[in-house]
């Protein structure tokens, strides 16, 4: 900001527009070169199978597993493989959103084969009384 702008009352230099600005530039201006060239990665076959087989299964026509996640843990299975662990959740269909336990499994092998489910206490569900209710209800 010169004095001149100070005087004629214009809008003060502000770091932090000083930074968006140079950062918004900077991205650009360093991206360019990829635009120009496109990004062009070889078409090298990827050496995988999927199948439809499910590591476990739960329906008794009032309770199921929902919500499966994975994640893996590098180098921790047989082999040099990773360790596949997954959580999911119970859920009490006799209401809309009535979650109850959640399990844990884990696979060494790459999926082959899995531990049984088993109840991870550590997150197990609060339960609130609602109207004289327990919630979630005990099975």
């Amino acid at each position: 900001m010169t004095l001149n702008n100070y005087k004629e009352n214009k809008e003060p230099a502000n770091r932090r527009k000083f930074i968006k600005n140079s950062l918004i530039g900077g991205i650009t201006f360093l991206s360019l070169p990829i635009n120009l060239m496109g990004l062009q990665l070889p078409n090298e076959p990827v050496n995988y199978k999927l199948n439809l087989q499910s590591p476990t299964r739960y329906f008794d026509g009032e309770n199921c597993f929902v919500h499966p996640r994975t994640g893996i843990i590098p180098l921790a299975g047989k082999g040099g493989n990773p360790r596949v662990v997954m959580t999911m959740t119970s859920q009490d269909l006799s209401g809309s959103d009535v979650f109850k336990a959640a399990y844990g499994m884990q696979t060494d092998d790459l999926g082959k084969t899995w531990t049984n489910p088993m109840e991870l206490k550590a997150l197990e569900p609060r339960y609130e009384i609602i109207d004289a209710v327990r919630r979630p209800p005990l099975q």
